[in-house]
């Protein structure tokens, strides 16, 4: 069975915009889909980590990648295992092919949105 890891790599921000409006972006490639990758030979969060570099200038071990999601059609020989990393504004930094698009942009499957949905959108923790 061959396994697609999808990152859902979402940049967000402190504060809303003055229309109450909290931005979000996601990392996405040049055809705007979300980053994805097989598993080869090497472990899950190898994979990971390769998405990310080949990519971006994030490292896994800073970022925390939140598993999310596993789908499997019955029948199919591929899986897909999704993960997502909330990161600050400004700190996401793209590489090669990679695109940093407003999600209004990005080519999302529709069964993304409920993973995008449960993420929260802001990092502002409650004191």
């Amino acid at each position: 069975m061959k396994t697609r890891i999808t990152l859902l790599v979402m940049e967000v921000y402190d504060r809303p915009r003055a229309n109450g409006v909290i931005p979000l972006k996601m990392l996405v490639d040049k055809e705007y889909k979300p980053i994805s990758k097989y598993v080869s030979t090497k472990s899950e969060m190898d994979t990971i980590t390769e998405l990310l570099l080949e990519y971006s200038n994030l490292e896994v071990v800073y970022c925390y990648p939140n598993l999310v999601d596993f789908f499997h059609e019955k029948g199919s020989s591929e899986c897909e295992v999704v993960y997502t990393i909330s990161m600050p504004e400004h700190l996401i930094r793209v590489k090669n092919d990679g695109i940093l698009a407003d999600i209004e942009q990005v080519d999302l499957k529709e069964r993304y949105v409920r993973s995008i949905e449960q993420t929260p959108r802001s990092i502002i923790r409650e004191q």
